[in-house]
């Protein structure tokens, strides 16, 4: 009977473990420049609330073979007018490396739209800026 609840509990906890690390793989690219590739995806800012705001997730990676130096901020547009803004933020990515989501601290929530604005075709999000140095030492 121990065995059986033991397996019982393991097959669960590897189903679970197993799809929150499949959840993680759907990020979309979103662009690509310079041997960088930009990701992004959806998802809600509350774990199993589907109600709960929408963050933009990104994941950044760097196909190339030199160190880069990533700044960059996000906009947030509706109707084509920019409504909120992220701090500037800095990477430094070791060549085919990746930074992505929560871990990587790149995670926005755009808390002055509500979900359906977010769904709406007026709705749209695009780095405001962003430089991209090659051979750049990040210390």
């Amino acid at each position: 009977m121990k065995t059986t609840i033991l397996s019982s509990l393991i097959l669960f906890v590897f189903a679970f473990c197993s799809s929150d690390l499949l959840a993680q793989k759907d990020y979309e690219l979103f662009f690509s420049e310079d041997h960088i590739n930009f990701s992004q995806k959806w998802k809600s800012s509350k774990i199993a609330d589907e109600t709960s705001l929408k963050e933009l997730r990104l994941r950044i990676e760097n196909s190339d073979t030199v160190e880069v130096k990533i700044v960059f901020t996000v906009g947030f547009y509706f109707q084509s007018i920019l409504k909120e803004e992220s701090e500037e933020i800095t990477l430094c990515l070791k060549p085919g490396k990746n930074v992505k989501g929560k871990f990587g601290g790149l995670i926005f929530e755009p808390a002055g739209f509500t979900n359906k604005q977010l769904a709406s075709p007026e709705f749209s999000w695009e780095f405001t800026k962003l430089d991209i140095f090659r051979n750049e030492s990040c210390k």
